[in-house]
């Protein structure tokens, strides 16, 4: 018997080796009547403003990179023990994005690694897993793999 039983899991990932850990282990954890959900948030391109018109920003970058990004996704975990995961990808703040779309699939559990930034790294990117930390209505489950030393 798995440890999580006829749940409904979000599993955060954004294509690193922590994101493919942390799946794996929600995986061995639950039972077939769980329903594991692998979102990839796509960051928006910050808006550019150009001054030359023969250098506008393509409208459909975002797109584009949501499209590219679904479609890798689905290549990945489309056999073997990924094939019963439903993959997802949306276009938005990756914190607010996981925990709306956590509310609307009325997840029991959102389980996601966390790559340990600190300082300088830390206050300028911020951290995606402590933003879903605090705005979730579900338990977080932050993994963070052991210290490679």
């Amino acid at each position: 018997m798995g440890f999580l039983e006829n749940n409904t899991v979000i599993l955060p990932f954004d294509f690193s080796e922590q994101s493919i850990s942390a799946i794996d282990k929600a995986i061995e954890m639950s039972e077939e009547s769980t329903s594991l959900h692998v979102i990839h948030v796509v960051d928006p391109t910050p808006i550019m403003i150009s001054m030359d018109p023969a250098l506008p920003v393509p409208a459909s970058y975002d797109h584009d990179r949501y499209q590219q990004s679904l479609e890798e996704m689905t290549k990945r975990f489309a056999e073997g023990k990924y094939a019963r995961l439903k993959v997802h990808c949306v276009v938005g703040d990756p914190g607010s994005a996981i925990v709306d779309y956590a509310k609307s699939v009325r997840a029991d559990l959102i389980i996601m690694p966390s790559h340990g930034r600190t300082g300088l790294t830390r206050l300028l990117m911020g951290s995606v897993a402590e933003r879903v930390l605090r705005l979730a209505n579900c338990p977080v489950l932050i993994l963070r793999e052991p210290d490679a030393r």
